[in-house]
């Protein structure tokens, strides 16, 4: 921008000097004319802009997804509801990838006319996937000389899903328990409300059922006693990126969410009902997966935020552990962890059937089943999964 004004600048002086040039050596009405016409041309066009700088609309034309590496054309469209015409607006256009954290920025420039619409059409391409969000940064009116910028209150914001290219792996998936056999059906940690089986045993305090009362227990005790309902476990899958287990390269980003996005349709294809989850900034965000219309539903919401890191802090389960028994109230009795590293803190409680999925060259002296995975050769290294 400020080669642009120099430019400007440098142009208007130079005609300027020849219009001084002309009416002094001239001394012609119409050269001073032209001279006047010339010094006050900017000064207006500023005066101008400044009573148009706070009307103008914008918005983004966007698609909702792309593809990797395919091009497309989004449009910014700016309105002008004033009597003013717009002679140049000038308007930084930003694209950053949310999911991988990369930025590019391009100038536009356009004519809005008054009482009139103008739209600018710019080509976007990612070649990786993520969340791309498009935004104005900043926008200035520029006066008709080109040299007297003055800021103006343009803003709009476009977002378009960068979808992953998906490969096949073969995945075997263990359908292990999570604990002993007769711990199969309830925890063994954490009361519920199946009243099928006792967790344990207590006295009566006031607000308790009835229905909670320990009859015989009670009469040989000369007490009253209650039942504590159990917690069931089920045997259910989760698959879960933790996408702030350490700080990851944007390859690193995008290769992730491919191998996650393919395991889950592959899991899918085979038919299994499966948990997919993923954290978003402090938290974790858990989706159904039932039927292959939900995974797809579920991949833009998955790409729209990158990784956090959080220092001195566990990174998953920053609002509560994980295990076969329970995170925020869920169940799980398989996990299937996705991430950067295997995580230094201790994240996963109890005894659960966990396997560890990790964008790393290797391991040292996992506690889990690890499969690693490099973002140069994740589809041969995954090509055939045991999970």
């Amino acid at each position: 921008m400020t080669k642009k004004i120099i430019s400007s600048l440098s142009g208007w002086i130079f005609v300027l000097g020849i219009f001084c040039l002309l009416a002094v050596g001239q001394g012609g009405r119409t050269a001073w004319i032209c001279l006047g016409a010339w010094g006050v041309f900017p000064v207006i066009s500023y005066g101008m802009n400044l009573l148009l700088k706070k009307k103008l609309e914008a918005e983004f034309q966007t698609p909702a997804t792309v593809e990797k590496r395919e091009g497309k054309t989004v449009c910014l469209q700016i309105t002008n509801p004033s009597w003013i015409p717009a002679a140049c607006v000038l308007c930084s256009v930003e694209m950053c990838n949310r999911l991988t954290g990369e930025r590019t920025e391009e100038i536009l420039f356009m004519s809005a006319p008054s009482r009139g619409t103008v739209r600018k059409e710019l080509s976007i391409s990612s070649d990786k996937c993520g969340y791309l969000e498009l935004s104005v940064r900043k926008s200035y009116l520029m006066d008709w000389a080109g040299f007297l910028p003055v800021k103006c209150s343009v803003q709009a914001e476009g977002r378009v899903a960068v979808l992953p290219d998906t490969f096949e792996p073969r995945v075997l998936l263990k359908q292990e328990a999570a604990r002993q056999e007769d711990a199969d059906s309830w925890s063994q940690e954490r009361k519920g409300n199946d009243a099928a089986e006792v967790f344990s045993l207590r006295e009566y305090a006031e607000g308790d059922s009835l229905r909670q009362i320990h009859w015989k227990l009670s009469s040989k005790r000369q007490q009253l006693i209650v039942k504590e309902a159990s917690f069931p476990v089920e045997k259910s899958l989760l698959l879960f990126w933790d996408k702030n287990a350490a700080a990851s390269t944007a390859e690193e980003m995008d290769a992730m969410a491919e191998c996650t996005v393919s395991i889950a349709q592959e899991l899918v294809r085979q038919g299994i009902t499966f948990t997919l989850g993923w954290s978003e900034g402090r938290e974790e965000v858990f989706e159904e997966i039932q039927t292959e219309e939900d995974n797809i539903s579920a991949i833009p919401r998955m790409l729209k935020y990158g990784a956090e890191i959080l220092e001195n802090e566990e990174t998953f389960g920053s609002s509560g552990r994980i295990s076969a028994y329970g995170i925020n109230g869920r169940s799980f009795g398989k996990i299937i962890y996705f991430g950067k590293t295997v995580p230094e803190h201790e994240i996963f409680a109890g005894e659960s059937a966990v396997t560890m999925v990790v964008c790393d060259k290797e391991v040292s002296h996992p506690v889990f089943p690890v499969v690693v995975f490099t973002a140069e050769n994740y589809q041969e290294d995954l090509e055939t999964i045991e999970l």
